[in-house]
C-alpha cells in the first residue's frame, strides 16, 4: 500500500512538472521569441540576479523541515514557524535587492521594475511554504501541483495576453505575480480543507524546532548557494562581459534544457522516506538499491544524450526563430550536465540520510570558485559556448569526481562511476537486473 503511496506521489509530481514545463516552454519561446534577445536577455539577467539573492532562503532546508513532524497539534506549530522564517528571509531580500538597485544606477526604468517585482514575488512564493512541504510529506503532492497548475495556466495566459497586446517585458513579472496569488488562495482553501485550519493559528511559534532546522539546514544552504552561484554565474558574467543579448540567447538554451530534468525532482522527492527507513533497516541492501536505481537512471539519460546529439541542427530551426540558433550549440554541451545531474540524482539524498550534508557543502564551495575560474577563462576565448563548457566541466567535477576525495564520498563516486562505465555497455546492467529479480 506504501508502495502505491509513493507511485501515485511520483505521477503527480511528474504531472506537475510535465505539465509545467510544456507550457513553460511553450509560452516561454514565445515570450523568448516576440521580445529579442536584448529585451529577454534584460528580463533573465534579473531573474539571475534575484536568484542569487535567494540563496538566503535555503537556511530553511525542506527535506530537514520533514524530518521535524511527529504529531499534527507539534506539526502546525513547525509548518507556522518555518513559514514565518522563510517569509522574515523574503522581507531581508527585498531591502538587499532594492539597496543593489540604488548601487548600480541602471539607466534601464524597465529593469529595475522588473526587478522590484521580481523580488516581491519571492516574498509571495514563500506565504505557503510550510503547507507545500507538509503535503509532500504526507505523499498528497495532488493538492501543491493542482494549485500551482492553476496558477501557473493563469500566468501564461496573462503572458499571452501581454504578447498579443504587445505589453514590455516587465508584464511578464507581473505575470508571475498575479498568477502567485491565486496560487495562494488555492492552496490555503485547500489545506484548510483537508486538515480544518489554515496553519497560521498554531498557538506558539516554536523558536527551538526553527534555529535547530536551521542549524542543521546550515551545511545544506551552503551546498545550496554555491549550486545556486555557479549556476547563475554564467548568466552574470555573460552580462557583464558581453551584453545583456548574450544572456538571452544563453537563457533560451537553459530553457530548452530544463525539459530533460523534468524527472529529478518527483524521483528524489518520492524515494526520498523510503530510502531514509531502507538505510536504517539494512544498510547493505540500501547500497544495492543505491546502486541498481543509479544504472538504470544513468542508463537512460545517456540515451536521451546521445540522441540530442544525433539531431541534426536543422531539425532545431523548424521550432526556434533564427536570432536564437546559436543557442543550439549551447544546449548541445548544457546536456552533458544534464546526463552528469542523473548519474548523482540520489547524491543530496544520501548524505542529507546519513547526516553529512558537509560533504556537499565542501564539493560546492569547491567547484563554485572553479566555475567562476573557468568562466573568466572560457568566456574570453569561446565566447557563449565558453560559460556552457564551465558549467558542465563544474558539474563533473562538483556531482561526482570530488567525491572521490572525501571520505565519505568514496562508495557513492564509486557507484556513480561504475554506472557510468556500465551505461556504455548495456547489457551489463541488464544482466544484473535479472540477477536481481530472480
Amino acid at each position: 500500500m506504501k508502495i502505491n503511496a509513493e507511485f501515485k506521489n511520483a505521477l503527480w509530481l511528474i504531472f506537475d512538472k510535465v505539465l509545467l514545463l510544456l507550457l513553460n516552454i511553450f509560452i516561454g519561446v514565445k515570450v523568448a521569441f516576440h521580445y529579442g534577445p536584448a529585451e529577454y536577455g534584460m528580463y533573465e539577467y534579473a531573474v539571475s540576479i534575484e536568484t542569487i539573492l535567494c540563496i538566503l532562503l535555503t537556511l530553511v532546508d525542506p527535506r530537514v523541515v520533514k524530518k521535524k513532524y511527529l504529531s499534527f497539534q507539534k506539526d502546525l506549530s513547525v509548518i507556522r514557524s518555518v513559514t514565518i522564517v522563510k517569509l522574515k528571509l523574503s522581507i531581508i531580500i527585498l531591502v538587499f535587492g532594492l539597496i543593489f538597485l540604488i548601487l548600480i544606477k541602471d539607466d534601464s526604468q524597465q529593469f529595475s521594475i522588473i526587478f522590484s517585482l521580481l523580488l516581491l514575488n519571492t516574498f509571495l512564493t514563500n506565504i505557503t511554504f510550510g503547507h507545500e512541504n507538509y503535503f509532500e510529506y504526507h505523499l498528497k503532492s495532488k493538492i501543491p501541483v493542482l494549485s500551482n497548475n492553476a496558477s501557473k495556466v493563469v500566468s501564461l495566459v496573462f503572458q499571452l495576453f501581454s504578447i498579443a497586446l504587445g505589453y514590455p517585458v516587465l508584464f511578464i513579472a507581473v505575470a508571475l505575480l498575479s498568477g502567485n496569488a491565486i496560487r495562494i488562495v488555492i492552496l490555503l482553501y485547500l489545506f484548510k480543507k483537508e486538515y480544518g485550519t489554515t496553519g497560521y493559528n498554531a498557538e506558539k511559534y516554536d523558536n527551538k524546532a526553527v534555529i535547530g532546522i536551521i542549524k542543521e539546514s546550515a551545511p545544506l544552504a551552503i551546498a545550496a548557494a554555491a549550486s545556486i552561484i555557479y549556476m547563475k554565474t554564467d548568466q552574470l558574467m555573460l552580462g557583464m562581459i558581453l551584453g545583456k543579448s548574450q544572456v538571452g540567447i544563453y537563457s533560451f538554451a537553459v530553457k530548452l534544457i530544463t525539459v530533460t530534468t523534468i524527472l529529478i525532482q518527483p524521483i528524489q522527492v518520492t524515494l526520498f522516506p523510503r530510502m531514509k527507513k531502507l538505510f536504517l533497516v539494512d544498510q547493505d541492501m540500501y547500497f544495492k538499491h543505491y546502486e541498481s536505481l543509479t544504472e538504470i537512471i544513468t542508463l537512460a539519460s545517456l540515451l536521451v544524450v546521445l540522441l540530442v546529439w544525433l539531431l541534426p541542427d536543422q531539425l532545431f530551426l523548424h521550432v526556434i526563430a533564427i536570432s536564437y540558433v546559436s543557442s543550439i550549440s549551447i544546449f548541445k554541451i548544457l546536456i552533458l550536465g544534464v546526463f552528469f545531474m542523473y548519474v548523482a540524482i540520489f547524491r543530496s539524498s544520501h548524505y542529507t540520510i546519513i547526516g553529512e550534508t558537509k560533504v556537499m557543502a565542501i564539493s560546492q564551495i569547491l567547484s563554485c570558485f572553479l566555475n567562476i575560474i573557468l568562466n573568466i577563462l572560457f568566456i574570453s576565448h569561446y565566447g557563449v559556448s565558453g560559460a556552457a563548457l564551465a558549467t558542465v566541466t563544474t558539474q563533473f567535477l562538483s556531482l561526482i569526481l570530488l567525491d572521490l576525495f572525501i571520505p565519505n564520498g568514496k562508495r557513492v563516486a564509486s557507484i556513480e562511476l561504475r554506472s557510468i562505465a556500465r551505461s556504455l555497455y548495456p547489457p551489463i546492467i541488464l544482466r544484473r537486473l535479472h540477477r536481481n529479480s530472480i
